[in-house]
């Protein structure tokens, strides 16, 4: 018998990934409508089109199938907000190109940004906090909220706004963020980019250095506004 050569070997992976990424987008939809104890492995089975011995194959439990979607979701949030986080500008750009790569995860990965975002917005969220899910996700947004207040403290030693309460800005961001992006239509709010940069120009118009000069200031990031795809 032959055996399984490279390109196989690379199919089976990727049927597996895609098996696994439709148990994981299920998986969310049935833990965020239901709720996490009252589903099973038979309901998230059938919302994704495969035979509950898959789930199992792929995730052994519930509770794996939850740790399974709580890590996807934060290594593809990583991949998008890890660049903006690193550019080379100032405090207050780069927390614009969060914003941006926030909305962009938003739209292109909507089943994984909700994983997060709704465990941002309640203590409850998609996981019961008992469970390793609901702790990660926990540990993300510590770590979301000491990168703002970080940058809103170089912010601050910069002159680009005067001094706060970084920490009380910091969780009011995160916090808005998660629920303007999660409340799109048939809430009515059809474009939450512009919401997004409406929010940030307040931010900077309010904490403006020089209140005289807020207008100057926000038409100063508007460049930003426009690179993080928040403004057409």
């Amino acid at each position: 018998m032959l055996a399984a050569g490279p390109r196989s070997t690379d199919g089976h992976r990727r049927r597996a990934r895609e098996t696994s990424d439709r148990i994981l987008e299920a998986a969310s939809q049935e833990f965020a409508h239901i709720g996490y104890r009252e589903v099973t492995i038979e309901a998230i089975a059938r919302a994704a089109g495969v035979a509950p011995s898959s789930v199992y194959n792929h995730f052994r439990s519930k509770a794996g199938v939850a740790q399974g979607l709580a890590n996807r979701a934060l290594e593809v949030h990583e991949e998008y907000v890890s660049t903006a986080w690193s550019l080379d500008a100032s405090p207050l750009q780069r927390l614009i190109a969060v914003a941006g790569a926030t909305l962009r995860f938003s739209r292109t990965h909507r089943a994984l940004f909700e994983a997060i975002a709704l465990s941002y917005l309640s203590p409850a969220g998609v996981f019961p906090v008992d469970t390793e899910a609901a702790a990660a996700i926990e540990r993300r947004r510590r770590q979301q909220l000491r990168r703002i207040v970080d940058s809103l403290d170089e912010a601050i030693e910069c002159g680009e706004i005067y001094p706060c309460d970084t920490s009380a800005a910091a969780h009011f961001l995160v916090a808005s963020w998660a629920g303007v992006l999660t409340m799109t239509d048939p809430h009515g709010l059809s474009d939450p980019g512009a919401a997004l940069a409406l929010g940030i120009r307040g931010l900077i118009a309010g904490l403006a250095v020089d209140g005289g000069r807020a207008d100057e200031l926000v038409d100063r990031y508007e460049h930003a506004l426009a690179a993080a795809g928040l403004v057409r």
